[in-house]
């Protein structure tokens, strides 16, 4: 009977033992604490940069993030780095933030026009560019605009809103020669998003859904005659290779970009450590992305002219084109209005709001 109950007590010893184990296995924290404090434990936060090493934002942002972050939280908080979009693409940020794949990205907000984040994209709107520090100001305008008309409730069940921040503008890279706005009807036209379908019809020409990812291939391939995306991440992307024809002062839209963190991750700090994010990381990441598209911009094009060097150029279209081209925007504004009541959203109103907070900071609207 006691060899029997020194063996029950040794089994037991060693069951738990394994269930001890396996919980720590399942934990993103590390290190141990006496006294139960997580002060002591250290959290590590996987970041997915959806875009790849090469690109701007790698090194002008993601890193020196990643740098501050161990720096703020004294190693307490380890950032795994993912570029290329290992652990998801722009096309599925949300997804894969609120499911846990990664712990922080951002999304954009067009490739989620149906969805709870909607009021970001009226940053989209076509033709809506500043014309003096466009990145600064659209992200300076959608981060006081934005929050009038989100619903808390649906949008943060399962992320954490980091900040706002914004590209430099896009612009069209084609696998032909535009020199006038008829030279785009019957063009396969890429729309990066819902929300531009009724602009690229005005044009003649055909929309056809592409994600960044996607663009190089289906220009490569003829999926697609025009991409649109912005000078500076062209370069990174190396769309001007298989997209050479490139029309400068047509400056379409800018795209803002919200950095969102996993709930749960974010609800597993403690709350010195969410001080410190709340206060001092997420405003930091918002602003190393905009001034990223800010440092790069003049030099982007620089860039694109000697990469399209010998087989393409960079075009200027004549004024009368241009505002050929602007002419079908208005359709386009009036769709998001009808869309955004569709919603459930005041959607006059808050277009009017925003064309009056863009004009108080300067910038011309084209209606």
């Amino acid at each position: 009977m006691k060899n029997n109950k020194r063996f029950m007590i040794y089994l037991m010893s060693i069951v738990a033992l394994l269930l001890v184990l396996t919980a720590c296995s399942g934990d993103k924290t590390s290190g141990s604490s006496s006294a139960g404090s997580s002060n002591n434990k250290v959290f590590e936060l996987d970041v997915n940069n959806p875009l790849p090493s090469t690109h701007h934002l790698a090194g002008n942002a993601f890193e020196p993030w990643k740098k501050l972050v161990e720096e703020k939280t004294e190693g307490r908080v380890i950032v795994n780095l993912y570029h290329g979009g290992t652990l998801g693409q722009t096309g599925t940020a949300l997804e894969d933030v609120s499911g846990g794949i990664s712990d922080v990205s951002y999304l954009t907000p067009s490739y989620y026009y149906d969805s709870r984040v909607f009021p970001w994209t009226i940053g989209s709107l076509p033709f809506s560019v500043p014309t003096k520090d466009p990145a600064v100001t659209v992200s300076k305008v959608l981060s006081e605009f934005a929050p009038k008309y989100w619903r808390p409730e649906e949008i943060f069940q399962d992320i954490v809103y980091m900040g706002i921040q914004s590209t430099d503008p896009y612009v069209m890279l084609s696998t032909k020669p535009i020199k006038k706005a008829e030279d785009l009807k019957n063009l396969k036209i890429r729309v990066p998003g819902k929300g531009w379908e009724k602009l690229i019809v005005s044009w003649g020409g055909t929309p056809v859904s592409v994600t960044n990812e996607e663009m190089y291939e289906a220009l490569e391939r003829g999926t697609i005659d025009v991409g649109i995306y912005t000078a500076v991440g062209s370069v990174g992307n190396k769309y001007y290779e298989v997209a050479p024809y490139i029309v400068k002062n047509v400056q379409l839209y800018l795209t803002p970009m919200v950095s969102i963190m996993n709930r749960d991750f974010y609800d597993s700090l403690p709350d010195d450590l969410k001080k410190i994010f709340d206060e001092e990381l997420n405003p930091a990441l918002a602003e190393l992305i905009t001034q990223s598209y800010v440092k790069e911009s003049d030099q982007a094009w620089e860039n694109l002219a000697a990469g399209v060097e010998g087989k393409g150029e960079i075009i200027e279209l004549p004024e009368k084109e241009v505002q050929k081209l602007r002419a079908g925007a208005k359709d386009q504004w009036d769709v998001w209005v009808k869309d955004a009541n569709k919603f459930g959203y005041p959607g006059e109103k808050m277009l009017d709001e925003y064309k009056y907070m863009l004009e108080e900071n300067g910038v011309e609207l084209p209606f």
